[in-house]
């Protein structure tokens, strides 16, 4: 199964502890958008990777992220372009995991040494002219995991196995096994701890010890030291230093064509097609024959000589080939039906008509299907043995070769509503519901019912209309808040239109109900007249008003009682599919605030609570919301 990091930062040492608390914002946020498992899951690791290098300050580092074995031609997920020439920093690399997977999550620091970008140091092109460095780790949940990775200069071109990861101590260097276990490092990974934990000091590989042709095939390991062979080569059973020439020709399947044979070499194999056949040895064919045959017989080898052999249809002995009839000694597989037809090494089946196929199997033909019969266009076909018939559709009479529709109005054998009108079509007929009802218009249907248009469209009767439905028709009045006429209402921004809303609330505090924030009284400040959220509620808290109709929002003014003013709090108007804020307060001390803004058409409206007053800051209390058009 294949896992990715689930955020890559690049970060520097002045500002790692700005970035972790932004790393900590960012996690949050991804918990409430819900991308992260549930909330039964651990917080993910977070893994910060500090590289340094003895390489100037002109070449780029690089990190790439992702399951063991797979990193090997991932592009960098991250760059980082600080340098630190007094020391060595690049700078560090932050890692976010997925907080789910109990895996392994494997790093490869990338540095390329002639100033270009580190893109091309990946495995395909064999990491040339880069230092690579891996470390493989399981995730530890909810922490926080600090590794040091040094790439230095003796690890040029070295670039390791996907597992391993070079190593330098001084002029010496090893690749040696990558895995290392957070847990047992003193504070901060480093290169140290990679190297006791796989239980090698680099003796194993190191410069005059190192048991391999090429030193980065080396790889020190508990186990002692190992070499990567070539292609071609394996290591011995008893010896895992040591390479052998690997016996193709053993293997399963055959390297070479089933008609050649194998030779093993040095660090490969050969094929050579055997006599009668000709190729590369991976592919033979039968070669030219050298014997005359019958032109109706097919040549083969047999060993080294060839052998003729009469062809199919064909009998005689290869050098002379007669042909066979197979309709004569009844061997053709030819349908009952059919007749059969003897040609040169081969027979013909023929269906007789009325019938088609290749003759071995002969069926009926489907006149009804090939569109040959002669039924009326609008008629049912229907195929028979040797022939076919035709039937009308419902809503025509005749024999089906002609039908003439049944006029069911005229007729009066249609079932339409009482209110409808019938109206006859090819096949049928229809029945129309009249103007200012809906329905199929059939009594046995769904019948003719009154449409309510004011349902149709918020905007039937127009904006700041209010639309009342009637039988067959509608009809239209100035919404609260204007006045006019319907569909050319204008504001009156005497009106409060909270009046006709519905209040509720994210939460509320025992018997300070929301409902009491839209009925009219602006003063009070008891329990039964003013809303408070419920406790302990960490804000944001809301405070929300339902409009039963589309209403012109344009001015809101908010009324609290003395010492309990919201110093924080934004307004926002719901558009059909999110919250667009239309005022925001900060510092409020005011009890009655009135707050303006471009008018707009919405069906919700509210107060968001960021903080609450300085006497109670968990607390926010509101007295009245009121909603002007204005």
């Amino acid at each position: 199964m294949s896992r990715e990091p689930l955020a890559v930062f690049p970060r520097d040492e002045a500002r790692a502890a700005p970035l972790a608390r932004v790393l900590g914002a960012v996690a949050r946020y991804i918990a409430l958008a819900g991308l992260l498992s549930t909330s039964c899951a651990k917080d993910p690791t977070e893994v910060v990777v500090t590289v340094y290098s003895d390489v100037p300050c002109d070449a780029v580092a690089a990190v790439a992220a992702g399951p063991t074995g797979e990193l090997g031609d991932r592009p960098a997920s991250a760059t980082s372009t600080v340098c630190d020439p007094s020391t060595g920093s690049r700078g560090s690399l932050v890692l976010v995991p997925k907080a789910d997977d109990s895996g392994e999550l494997a790093v490869e620091v990338r540095l390329r040494t002639d100033q270009g970008q580190p893109d091309d140091c990946i495995a395909s092109k064999n990491y040339e002219g880069c230092i690579v460095s891996r470390r493989i780790l399981n995730y530890i949940p909810g922490r926080t995991v600090h590794m040091r990775v040094d790439l230095r200069n003796p690890c040029l071109n070295t670039p390791c196995s996907q597992t391993t990861s070079c190593v330098a101590l001084g002029l010496s260097k090893a690749c040696v096994t990558a895995h290392i276990d957070p847990t047992q490092c003193a504070g901060e990974c480093t290169d140290a701890d990679l190297v006791t934990q796989s239980g090698s000091q680099l003796a194993a590989c190191a410069e005059g010890s190192n048991p391999c042709p090429r030193p980065e095939d080396c790889a020190a390991s508990n186990a002692g030291a190992s070499c990567v062979c070539a292609p071609g080569y394996v290591n011995p059973p008893d010896d895992r230093t040591a390479c052998v020439d690997l016996n193709e020709c053993a293997l399963t399947p055959a390297p070479c064509d089933a008609h050649a044979a194998c030779t093993n070499t040095d660090g490969g194999f050969s094929c050579t097609c055997n006599t009668a056949y000709e190729g590369d040895g991976e592919t033979c064919h039968q070669a030219r024959c050298e014997t005359l045959c019958d032109p109706h017989a097919t040549c083969s080898a047999q060993g080294k000589a060839f052998q003729c052999s009469c062809d199919a249809g064909f009998s005689g002995d290869g050098a002379t080939c007669t042909d066979i009839d197979e309709c004569a000694e009844q061997t053709a597989d030819c349908a009952p039906l059919a007749a059969c037809a003897n040609t040169e090494g081969a027979y013909e089946c023929t269906c007789p008509d009325g019938y088609e196929g290749d003759g071995a199997t002969c069926i009926d033909i489907d006149e009804c299907a090939e569109q040959t019969a002669t039924c009326d266009p609008l008629a049912a076909c229907a195929n028979t043995e040797g022939g076919y018939g035709c039937t009308c559709p419902d809503g025509y009479e005749g024999d089906g070769v002609t039908c003439t529709d049944i006029d069911e109005c005229a007729e009066q054998t249609a079932t339409c509503d009482p209110l409808a009108t019938c109206i006859n079509t090819d096949a049928g007929y229809e029945c129309q519901c009249p103007t200012g009802y809906e329905g199929d218009g059939d009594a046995a249907g769904a019948g003719c019912v009154d449409i309510d248009e004011c349902a149709l469209s918020p905007t039937t009767c127009g904006e700041n209309t209010d639309c009342t439905n009637t039988v067959g028709s509608y009809a239209c009045q100035c919404s609260a808040g204007f006045t006019g006429t319907p569909g050319a209402c204008t504001c009156d921004s005497s009106v409060n239109a909270s009046l006709v809303a519905t209040a509720t609330a994210s939460s509320t505090y025992p018997g300070y109900g929301a409902s009491y924030v839209n009925d009219g009284d602006e003063s009070t400040l008891q329990t039964s007249a003013t809303w408070c959220n419920d406790w302990p509620v960490t804000f944001p808290q809301w405070l929300e008003l339902d409009f039963p109709t589309t209403r012109t929002i344009g001015r809101v003014e908010v009324f609290t009682s003395n010492e309990y003013a919201i110093t924080a709090y934004d307004i926002a108007a719901w558009d059909g599919s999110q919250w667009t804020t239309l005022a925001s307060v900060e510092g409020n001390s005011d009890l009655h605030d009135t707050l303006t803004f471009s008018p707009v058409r919405t069906t919700k409206l509210r107060l968001i609570a960021n903080h609450g007053s300085d006497q109670q800051p968990g607390y926010a209390r509101v007295n009245e919301l009121e909603a002007y058009c204005e």
